[in-house]
């Protein structure tokens, strides 16, 4: 920055020191947003993410690089990947040549350390169905028939497990999770049945979410929510020990005071949503990234 007054001297050493430190402050936050700007219009395709329809016509680009001679692939030097030979496979197979390559002679005898090729694949698979026999047996002394109780429902916990987990972990569409437990278990599933699992697999891991959910409201908290469509709002709360997910119908303090349960008194961050607007101030930080786009915002807009 240059240290000459921006105005005559003699003008310059009528002015308090305050002034002159404010006049100072305000030419090097223009100076910052200059070069700011500067740097924008320095932007183009080859050095932002800035689309090639957006660039001058004065942009003159590099020439085209010439093709390498290098073949497609890893290169000479690179590190092979491939699978580890297991030591004990579920099949072996001698594969012993008959006649000499190249004379023809018949060949015998055994290799004492022959060379290993692996072949993996999937196992053969197909569906476990366990029927249970339910007896009606009558009672000899007053006539009454009593029927044998069988488990209820007509899936398994391993099938209850790999459709929580395609429809939770890896966010697959209720149909497309039955199809593939059809196409690859030969497991007849709709998605409705997908649906019924997935209600019996909640109520059986909510003693899970609970503990978790009352070790979360025990810390400082990061909350946030987005819209799922139809009503329902994702709330998650974020802490050191846990992260907590919650499907509300709106977004608002019930639904807030619903995560967090009564009577929380930890430190909770969020953005600016009137929905954290009754949180005391001490006990209510906000978003940081939220707090400098907003300043930056308001440096640009009236600087």
């Amino acid at each position: 920055m240059n240290s000459d007054p921006p105005i005559p001297d003699e003008l310059w050493q009528q002015i308090s020191p305050a002034a002159q430190a404010a006049i100072w402050a305000l030419i090097q936050r223009y100076e910052r947003r200059l070069a700011d700007l500067e740097a924008q219009l320095k932007q183009n395709s080859t050095n932002s993410s800035k689309p090639p329809s957006s660039d001058p016509p004065s942009l003159k680009r590099s020439p085209p690089q010439m093709a390498s001679s290098n073949k497609a692939g890893g290169q000479c030097g690179h590190a092979k990947a491939q699978r580890a030979l297991v030591d004990h496979p579920d099949a072996i197979y001698d594969c012993k040549p008959m006649f000499c390559r190249l004379c023809q002679q018949p060949l015998h005898g055994d290799d004492p350390q022959p060379l290993r090729h692996q072949v993996w694949d999937v196992p053969p698979v197909r569906p476990i169905v366990i029927q249970y026999r339910r007896h009606r047996l009558r009672c000899p002394r007053c006539g009454v028939t009593t029927c044998g109780q069988a488990p209820a429902g007509q899936d398994g916990p391993r099938l209850k497990a790999a459709c929580a987990l395609l429809t939770g972990a890896y966010r697959l569409r209720k149909a497309k999770a039955a199809r593939l437990l059809t196409d690859l278990f030969a497991i007849p599933l709709c998605a409705g049945q997908v649906c019924a699992i997935e209600d019996e697999v909640g109520k059986q891991l909510k003693p899970i979410v609970d503990e978790l959910l009352t070790a979360a409201r025990q810390q400082p908290a990061n909350v946030d929510e987005t819209s799922m469509g139809r009503g329902r709002w994702l709330w998650v709360m974020v802490t050191a020990v846990a992260t907590v997910y919650q499907i509300a119908r709106g977004r608002n303090r019930d639904a807030l005071r619903k995560l967090l349960g009564e009577g929380y008194r930890r430190v909770l961050t969020s953005d600016r949503h009137k929905t954290y607007d009754h949180l005391a101030p001490d006990r209510h930080q906000l978003c940081w990234s939220h707090t400098i786009r907003t300043q930056s915002l308001i440096s640009f807009l009236w600087p």
